[in-house]
């Protein structure tokens, strides 16, 4: 009342920020609720309904396929709209926002696999058919030859999905973003065969545990490395025009990736068993048979017939 201004310098300097979480979530969820849509269906329809997904490779492939489109569309979207540069003015952070895609992509990939791993090993879906019907849809599935496919089931999907995730997020032109899809897969695969060869060379078998430790460990790395890429990156500012070339390259690389992820996958579960070395199981070697000398097998004897009585002639004489 004494006419006084009052400037902003007047107002307290500690200001609780209210984290814009909630608002952020919803804002992707209804972004890119068609892909978890369909995505959600196609789970239900295979794993639930009509019991395809009876292997834990079956959850691989699925989880590769999502894990390929998620990583592109939630890492980035906003760089292949050409408003990466407007999001960045908002009042969310760039941390906010990378969490928060992280958040929705990152969890339905692992509720995915981690579902269809549970569905697998523990029946679910044969428990659920036989509270209604007792057909073949109740019978259990075969037991999996190599339980580290079902870490595997999880592990590879999530890495391909961390790699796709960061490289999308750190993208500086839409051609970028398209193809980083390509290279998670590529980073992916390049770590499985790795790993299987360094397994057959330390314990001359490929048991699959040592992959799935190590891309799980390289996971979130890459996610680590991705966030201090995305927070210090610049802002697209408009969409870059994609070349008018052939796109039959990227078709040939995606064949030959889904080759080589199903190649490792037959070589991973049908793969040299040899007894491991450092085994203290001793080995049972093989013996040729010893000749046992046959005895002589007496012919069966006949009983005798027994005695006839001659009949005393009929008459009493001639």
């Amino acid at each position: 009342m004494d006419g006084a201004v009052h400037t902003h310098d007047s107002l307290p300097t500690t200001v609780v920020r209210v984290q814009p979480w909630r608002g952020l979530l919803w804002r992707e969820w209804l972004a890119h609720r068609g892909v978890v849509i369909h995505a959600l269906a196609a789970w239900l329809a295979c794993a639930w309904v009509l019991l395809i997904f009876f292997h834990p490779g079956f959850i691989i492939a699925f989880g590769v396929i999502y894990a390929f489109v998620a990583g592109t569309v939630f890492g980035g979207a906003d760089a292949a709209e050409g408003s990466e540069e407007f999001a960045f003015a908002l009042p969310p952070t760039r941390s906010e926002r990378y969490v928060a895609r992280l958040a929705i992509g990152g969890g339905t990939v692992a509720g995915f696999c981690l579902l269809g791993v549970a569905s697998i090993a523990l029946d679910l879906p044969q428990r659920l058919w036989a509270l209604v019907v007792e057909t073949g849809f109740t019978e259990p599935f075969p037991v999996c030859e190599m339980p580290s496919l079902y870490l595997l089931a999880v592990a590879v999907p999530l890495a391909v999905y961390a790699f796709g995730f960061a490289i999308a997020a750190v993208a500086g032109s839409r051609g970028l973003v398209a193809v980083s899809w390509l290279f998670a897969g590529a980073a992916a695969g390049a770590v499985v065969g790795a790993g299987c060869i360094v397994e057959a060379l330390l314990w001359q078998t490929v048991h699959g545990w040592a992959v799935a430790v190590v891309l799980l460990a390289l996971a979130p790395l890459g996610l680590l490395l991705g966030y201090f890429g995305y927070v210090r990156k610049e802002g697209v500012s408009r969409p870059t025009p994609m070349q008018g070339r052939s796109s039959w390259w990227i078709v040939f690389l995606v064949l030959g990736v889904v080759l080589l992820l199903l190649f490792l996958m037959y070589f991973m579960v049908s793969g040299d068993r040899r007894p491991s070395v450092a085994d203290d199981t001793p080995t049972r070697v093989s013996q040729p048979p010893v000749p046992v000398p046959r005895r002589a097998v007496e012919p069966e004897r006949m009983p005798a017939p027994p005695p006839t009585v001659a009949e005393p002639p009929k008459g009493g004489g001639r």
